[in-house]
């Protein structure tokens, strides 16, 4: 089991499932397999860190998987089952992380409902920024912060540049002044200027 599973790990091309969100000529699959259409989806690249195997019990296998994006776990049990020659298909499935955010730093409902009963929801909220820490970061100058948040392209100084690493079409933190979230910006290296893409209110 343990060599079957190894061969999945690294770049791998699959095939999505019938029922995925995969448009064929602009319609996603899962609304045509359910009107009974025959659904061909070509095989795509995709990554798969880590594979462990945590049980093995008669006819089910419990593994644990890290992958990148567009990983589909439908697609690995099914091929899997090929592999062994058994067949194979998904039974559960559950999501344990995505980015910097874990089920075990998740706030469980109940607790968010009291939390709303008594006025202290805001503190199991985590800044809005924790979502973005894979992008470099920026502080602007306080009339490029009033550009950007007005939609307008702007040129930063290149002391506030300093240690950040520059790529075109590259996206970035961007903070004001009193560490406020600003937005992400983008950069374009050929014409040296930083357009908005997305732009947070003030809290």
């Amino acid at each position: 089991m343990e060599g079957a599973l190894e061969a999945f790990v690294g770049e791998i091309f699959q095939t999505p499932p019938a029922y995925s969100a995969v448009k064929v000529e602009g319609t996603p699959a899962h609304r045509l397999a359910r009107k009974g259409a025959a659904v061909a989806l070509a095989a795509r690249p995709t990554r798969i860190d880590r594979i462990d195997l945590l049980q093995f019990e008669s006819s089910d296998v419990e593994i644990e998987v890290e992958c990148g994006k567009g990983t589909y776990i439908r697609s690995l049990a099914h091929d899997l089952g090929q592999a062994l020659g058994c067949g194979a298909h998904l039974a559960s499935l559950v999501r344990t992380r995505v980015g910097p955010f874990s089920v075990e730093s998740a706030t469980v409902v109940p607790d968010l409902e009291r939390g709303f009963e008594s006025g202290e929801w805001r503190e199991s909220l985590l800044p809005m920024d924790c979502g973005l820490t894979q992008l470099p970061a920026i502080t602007l100058h306080i009339e490029d912060e009033k550009d950007i948040r007005h939609g307008q392209a702007v040129r930063i100084e290149e002391d506030r540049l300093a240690g950040v690493p520059l790529a075109d079409g590259g996206q970035y933190r961007a903070y004001a002044e009193d560490d406020g979230l600003v937005g992400i910006i983008r950069y374009e290296a050929g014409t040296g200027v930083w357009r908005p893409r997305k732009v947070f209110e003030p809290i």
